[in-house]
């Protein structure tokens, strides 16, 4: 996206950058996978609260049945932003010494390669994320859809 475009779009990505230290292409791409997944749960949980709730209470429901299910679905939803929006660590030339030491590899699994984007050696569980264009220490919790 050059400047012409960042201009006419609704979200001012200069503010962004400056606020948030971070690439606009990347809160892009997670604003559209986060909140396309809470926009997902929130509606089916409004449609099964929606359609289930006048059988509760019931003769096998008591009336707190509602407050727990909202609870459950409150926590899995404050559970999947913690872990989108925790860094899992960038792998650098500088700190890939401190990775491989925390990660070790198993060699089987995980064995001894070297990032073909990057060029540095990579560590056990890691994955050079196309999104950020950077290398991501434990990439399972990097990724958009959980």
């Amino acid at each position: 996206m050059d400047a012409s475009q960042r201009r006419s779009s609704k979200i001012n990505y200069d503010v962004l950058e400056t606020l948030f230290k971070i690439n606009y292409d990347v809160f892009e791409t997670l604003f559209t996978n986060d909140f396309g997944y809470l926009a997902i749960i929130g509606g089916t949980y409004y449609f099964v609260a929606k359609s289930s709730f006048s059988y509760i209470p019931g003769y096998y429901l008591s009336e707190v049945h509602r407050y727990t299910s909202l609870l459950a679905v409150g926590v899995g939803v404050l559970l999947f932003l913690l872990a989108s929006f925790t860094d899992p660590g960038t792998v650098k030339a500088e700190n890939v010494s401190q990775y491989i030491s925390a990660y070790p590899y198993d060699d089987v699994v995980y064995s001894e390669k070297e990032c073909s984007t990057c060029k540095i050696p990579k560590p056990a569980s890691s994955k050079h994320c196309s999104i950020c264009n950077r290398c991501v220490a434990c990439f399972d919790h990097h990724c958009g859809w959980m």
